[in-house]
């Protein structure tokens, strides 16, 4: 009776963790990251009773949450994606909606060259040229709105990284603790199934923030952040930090403990997302920006040198552009700077640099990390030359001293109006040609020619050319210079070209236009500098350079949501497969309900059984 009466109490034992394991089933069926816990049964080891065996009953071995190492470690792959995928997608839907939207740049470009068609139309108008420079003032306005926002991404940028990284330190630190228990409560027996689902739930979260990858250390997971960061140990973390770069307070990056910079060892989740999205898309498009601005400035300056204002005076700049930014690194111990200035703008590229010194020599860089040849010395009198730009290193350089060269990156927040008086808008020619009466040659075309806008200090000096004969002519009546039939006579920056053929007697007087006002020869060389190609080796015009950083936006919005679009796909799919074999399903945790309490209730009966059997045998000894 008592092998009876042990075999049912081991039974009833067993089918009441059963239910209790049930009931905790379906009490956490919502809990994030709980995975589903069987128990784990074995039959007690038989009595021998002559030529055969009898059974015991049943133990309790274990409690066994229903997991994979592989599908975990897959759906946290997917989240990180999944979340990279998210932030980027977002980020880029916001600049593609600022650049299209009602600050268009294009617009703007277009309403100010419609204003100097305008001026063109009536050059001595005093109402169009306030006007026009009203036009110039909006234009101006819609580089700085344009950059401000850029701007405003980037500090969202910034807020978000410094968040990501208090969230990591705060989920690193509580992973930590989780070992710790883990650890601890592991001394009595097998690892508690809860501490580890809260565990893995931490780590998921953790992976939505930032690619990981983890390690087991006993009962213990170590945990790696993007290529290879440590960030948990056992029972110990390491401490990321937000800090501003060492070039750009304006921009933050992720460091260690120690100060060392991991920025760039840290990819996927949200932080992936914002870091990517700065580096490869909102930092280019300031660039482009400002490349664009640069690009318009310069054209309209260089035409508008090239002709005269009401004053009688040439033109100077329209436009007031700043110069390219060297930011000295914070950590710099030796006492040189450098000057950065556009020599070529034709090959000026919308990409920041980093100029380094080291073994007595200094190499320059893409932020990327490309290396960028250089000729010159880095004086004034011979600089370096590299990308169209022009460095000019003064002072003494310490080895390890770097400077980060951003030539575009402030000029749309940076350009100007140079002008605020319309009577200096130089729409006029600054020189007219006359032709004496009888000649038989007649003028044609007169050019000015300003190499980057820098006028002949002689170009408005009056010169009478007077021919002695077909192929000769003199200059102020003095020297005798010989005229070849098509090529222009060229002097003073300017350049002269006849029609039909010149005769002994024939003469032109080139002098300053000082009453032109009616003039509107610059005024129309202004318009043309919208389709000027004055970039990527002068086959780009600023708008162009506009239009290509609309059209690369959208293409890597576009890009952003198909890769969404694949990454939602493959989560859901990690994510069913994690599910199918760690969820809870209520209607298998309803059966196995009636299937253990069946059997708790046999296991009574049993139990029942043999105190009905050990009384008979009392009973019966008694008589």
């Amino acid at each position: 009776m008592a092998d009876l009466l042990g075999t049912g109490i081991s039974g009833l034992l067993a089918s009441r963790v059963a239910l209790d394991t049930t009931g905790h089933n379906i009490a956490n069926v919502n809990t994030p990251g709980y995975s589903r816990e069987s128990v784990q049964l074995q039959a007690r080891n038989p009595q021998p009773a002559g030529s055969y065996f009898i059974g015991t009953g049943v133990d309790v071995v274990g409690v066994q949450r229903a997991y994979s190492q592989y599908l975990t470690t897959a759906l946290w792959n997917q989240d990180s994606s999944l979340q990279r995928a998210t932030t980027f997608s977002q980020l880029t839907d916001n600049l593609n909606n600022l650049l299209g939207g009602s600050n268009n740049l294009q617009t703007a470009l277009d309403s100010f060259y419609g204003g100097i068609q305008d001026a063109a139309n009536d050059p001595s108008s005093p109402a169009t040229r306030q006007a026009l420079l009203g036009k110039a003032a909006s234009l101006v306005a819609t580089f700085h709105t344009l950059d401000q926002q850029l701007g405003q991404q980037s500090t969202q940028v910034n807020q978000g990284i410094a968040d990501s990284v208090a969230n990591i330190n705060s989920l690193a630190g509580s992973i930590a603790g989780l070992n710790q228990q883990i650890e601890k409560a592991a001394t009595t027996g097998n690892a508690p199934n809860d501490l580890l689902d809260q565990r893995d739930e931490l780590v998921q979260q953790l992976s939505k923030i930032v690619k990981v990858t983890t390690s087991a250390q006993g009962n213990s997971i170590n945990v790696f952040a993007g290529n290879g960061q440590t960030l948990v140990t056992g029972g110990t973390t390491q401490t990321l930090k937000a800090v501003a770069s060492p070039y750009d307070s304006t921009l933050l990056e992720v460091v260690t403990s120690t100060g060392a910079d991991v920025t760039g060892q840290l990819s996927g989740g949200s932080l992936g997302g914002l870091l990517d999205f700065r580096g490869s898309v909102l930092d280019p498009a300031r660039n482009q920006l400002g490349r664009a601005a640069i690009a318009f400035g310069s054209a309209i300056n260089t035409q508008h040198h090239q002709g005269m204002d009401l004053n009688g005076q040439l033109g100077g700049d329209m436009f007031s552009l700043p110069a390219p930014q060297a930011l000295p690194a914070t950590g710099n111990s030796g006492s040189a700077s450098v000057a950065v200035s556009v020599g070529d703008l034709s090959q000026l590229k919308a990409t920041d640099y980093t100029l380094g010194y080291a073994g007595g020599a200094w190499s320059l860089k893409t932020s990327g990390g490309t290396a960028v040849p250089m000729s010159g010395s880095g004086t004034a009198a011979d600089p370096f030359v590299a990308d169209g730009l022009q460095l000019v290193v003064n002072g003494s350089a310490a080895d390890g001293d770097s400077f980060d060269l951003q030539p575009t990156r402030g000029a749309a927040g940076g350009i100007q109006l140079a002008l605020t008086d319309p009577n200096q808008l130089a729409l006029a020619a600054p020189v007219k040609v006359s032709t004496a009466t009888g000649n038989q040659a007649t003028a044609g075309a007169l050019q000015v020619e300003s190499p980057n806008g820098i006028a002949n200090p002689a170009l408005l000096d009056t010169v009478a050319i007077q021919f002695t004969d077909a192929t000769t002519y003199t200059i102020n009546g003095s020297g005798s210079y010989t005229f070849t039939p098509g090529s222009p006579i060229e002097l003073n920056g300017w350049s002269l070209q006849l029609d039909g053929t010149p005769q002994a007697g024939d003469s032109f007087t080139v002098k300053a236009n000082t009453d032109g006002a009616g003039d509107n020869s610059n005024a129309l060389a202004l318009g043309g500098t919208a389709n000027l190609g004055v970039l990527d080796g002068g086959t780009a015009s600023a708008g162009d350079a506009y239009a290509s950083l609309i059209a690369d936006a959208g293409t890597v919005g576009a890009q952003a949501k198909v890769n969404l679009d694949t990454q939602t796909s493959l989560h859901q799919q990690a994510e069913q497969s994690q599910q199918s074999l760690s969820g809870v399903n209520l209607d298998e945790e309803a059966s196995n309900l009636v299937r253990f309490q069946q059997s708790y209730q046999a296991s009574a009966q049993v139990i029942s059984t043999a105190n009905a059997i050990f009384n008979t045998l009392i009973n019966a000894v008694r008589s």
